[in-house]
Order: structure tokens, then C-alpha cells, then sequence
């Protein structure tokens, strides 16, 4: 990509005169043109911009800018002045004080200064141009641009507009200009690349942001999911946790249980021996229980059967004391009848004891 700048340091007049005239035959009337005008028109300011042009010669960029400065200040609207120094913030890679200075140029030019004015176009168009490239910064095509970083595009697109437009300005004073129209299609080549460039970035930028946010809302999901995972595993944990507690439980109360019932059957096992011991003792106290009871039965019996013969007899004894009893009581009733019989003569009354 290539760009021109017509940076001569030289009176913009003398070159109005150099372009009528033919150097091969006036050469000696060139020369008193110019140190006539230098004279005549910038007695004060000739040194000063003869001192400014053999700095800028020699590439002593920062020593003509301080020369044409102090001159600035005495005639701030001179655009041949404001050119120069346009020129030389150029060199100095100080784009925007030079545009300021070629546009104040382009102000001040009179009817009859329209080269010099195209120049100004020119020039400030290139101011343009290089301080898009300046915004965009190295390799600014393989540059991954951020959302915030399209600011920066916006301001290189406008810087090319401006560009564009300057261009086209000095096309209109002098449209056979080759150079203005090779940098015109440059320039207009770059704006294109760089609102494609643009839309680019705000689409991948707007994907971005979409599968930023797709990406957020899984993430928000799986650590919703994540979520519910462990708290399910943590309910799982606390379950496997209980039943291992109750597990373990139930064990201890079954070994406690078995070892209870193991104590039991133990116990049981020895009191049935203690039982069958008893038993035994038991069964043999009860044998000489029963054969002592067999032996006082057979007694009782020999007693009893020897017993109803006594009764008898103690019966037969009583039955006939009773009767001796009553013979003797009958033969005195009957002593006591007689008697009474014998002294009243009166029988006894059925009721009346005899006695």
C-alpha cells in the first residue's frame, strides 16, 4: 500500500511560477523572481524559512518545527506557513496537529492558490489515512478484536471517511492526479475491509455473547444438577449411614439376644440338670415318701381294718350299757308308777314326769 505526501519546504508561490515558466529558459529570471517575492513579500520570515528548510534537509524535524512556530505565532493565517508545518508534524508521526495545520492551509488559501490547496487535500487526506493505520495498531487484520475494541474499529472507519473525502476534494481541483487517485482507491479498499472487519467482530461477539450465555445457563444447570446430585448423595450417604447404624444395632441387640438366649439355654440347661437333680432327689424322697406312706398306709389299714372289729365292740359295749342304762331306768319308772299309784290312786298325766 502506498502513499504520498508532497512535502516541499519551498515557497508554494515559487512553484506557481515554476509550473508557468520553463526552468531551461528562465532560469536566471526564476532565481530574481524568488529572491524578489522572498524580498519583497517575506523580507522577515525568508531566513527564517530558509533556516526551517535546511533543518528539515537534513532531517532536523524538531529544529524547523521550533523555527516555523515562532514565525506561526507573528502570522498564524499564512497558508504556505501552516503547510510547512503541517508537513513536518507529518514526518513527525503527529497526525491530528498536522491535519489541524493542512486544514488551516486549506482555510487561508486565496482563489489563485488552488494547487496549493490541492496539496493541503492531499496531505491531509494522508494525515487521514496514517493515523487509521496508527489507531489499528500492527497486524491489526490478525487481531481478535473484543467488544470494547470496537470503538477503535469505529474510529479508524471514520479516519478513512475523513480520508476519503479529503482525497475526493483534490480531485475536484485537479482530477488528472494520479497519486491522489491511486491513494483514493486504497483508502476506500480499507474501509471496506475494515466494515467487514467490524460487522465480523460484532457477529462473533454477538455469538460469543450468546454462547457465553448458553454456557452460563449449563453451568447454572449443572451445578443446579450438581446440586441435587449431592444432596442426593448426601441423603443417600445419611440412609446407607442409618442402615449401617440400625444394621449394626439390630446386631448388637441380636448378639446381646442370642448371648441372652445362649445364657438362657444355659441357665435352663442347668436348672433342668438342677431340675433333673431335684427331680431325682425329689423322686427318691417321694419314693421313700411313698414307701414310708405305703408303710403307714399298710399300718393305717392293718389299723383300720383291725379298727371296725373294735368298733363293733365298743359298739356292742355301749348298746348294751345303754340297755342295762335303760332296764334301770325302766324298772325305776315302773318302781315310781307303782308308787305313785299305790299312795293316790291317780294314774299320771302323759305328760307329767314320773319324776
Amino acid at each position: 500500500m502506498a502513499t504520498w505526501c508532497r512535502m516541499d519546504i519551498i515557497s508554494i508561490r515559487m512553484d506557481f511560477i515554476v509550473s508557468k515558466l520553463n526552468f531551461f529558459k528562465v532560469n536566471l529570471l526564476f532565481f530574481l523572481l524568488l529572491n524578489f517575492l522572498f524580498e519583497k513579500s517575506y523580507t522577515v520570515s525568508f531566513w527564517a524559512n530558509h533556516k526551517a528548510h535546511k533543518a528539515y534537509e537534513q532531517k532536523d524535524y524538531d529544529k524547523a518545527k521550533e523555527i516555523l512556530e515562532k514565525e506561526q505565532v507573528n502570522n498564524p493565517d499564512n497558508p504556505e506557513l501552516n503547510y510547512n508545518l503541517g508537513d513536518i508534524y507529518y514526518k513527525l508521526n503527529k497526525f491530528d496537529i498536522a491535519k489541524s495545520n493542512f486544514q488551516r492551509a486549506i482555510e487561508n488559501c486565496s482563489e489563485n492558490q488552488k494547487e496549493l490547496q490541492e496539496f493541503s487535500y492531499f496531505n491531509l487526506g494522508n494525515s487521514f489515512y496514517k493515523n487509521c493505520l496508527k489507531t489499528l495498531g500492527p497486524d491489526w487484520q490478525k487481531k481478535d478484536f473484543k467488544e470494547q475494541d470496537n470503538k477503535i474499529l469505529d474510529l479508524a472507519i471514520n479516519e478513512l471517511k475523513q480520508a476519503t473525502d479529503k482525497y475526493k476534494k483534490a480531485l475536484e481541483l485537479n482530477d488528472k492526479d494520479e497519486k491522489v487517485k491511486v491513494n483514493l482507491k486504497e483508502s476506500e479498499k480499507l474501509l471496506k475491509e475494515l466494515e467487514i472487519k467490524l460487522k465480523q467482530e460484532k457477529d462473533k461477539q454477538e455469538k460469543n455473547k450468546k454462547d457465553k450465555e448458553q454456557k452460563q445457563d449449563q453451568e447454572e444447570n449443572q451445578q443446579e444438577d450438581q446440586g441435587k446430585k449431592e444432596k442426593q448423595e448426601k441423603q443417600n450417604k445419611d440412609q446407607s449411614e442409618k442402615s449401617a447404624q440400625q444394621e449394626k444395632q439390630d446386631k448388637s441387640e441380636k448378639q446381646q439376644q442370642e448371648k441372652g438366649e445362649e445364657n438362657s439355654s444355659q441357665d435352663s440347661e442347668k436348672k433342668e440338670e438342677n431340675g433333673q437333680q431335684d427331680k431325682s432327689d425329689g423322686d427318691q424322697t417321694q419314693k421313700e415318701e411313698q414307701d414310708m406312706g405305703n408303710h403307714d398306709n399298710n399300718s393305717q389299714e392293718k389299723q383300720q381294718a383291725g379298727q371296725p372289729e373294735k368298733q363293733d365292740s365298743i359298739k356292742e359295749k355301749g348298746m348294751k350299757v345303754l340297755l342295762d342304762d335303760l332296764a334301770k331306768d325302766e324298772s325305776k319308772l315302773q318302781k315310781s308308777l307303782i308308787w305313785q299309784q299305790s299312795k293316790g290312786g291317780k294314774m299320771l298325766d302323759s305328760k307329767q314326769k314320773p319324776w
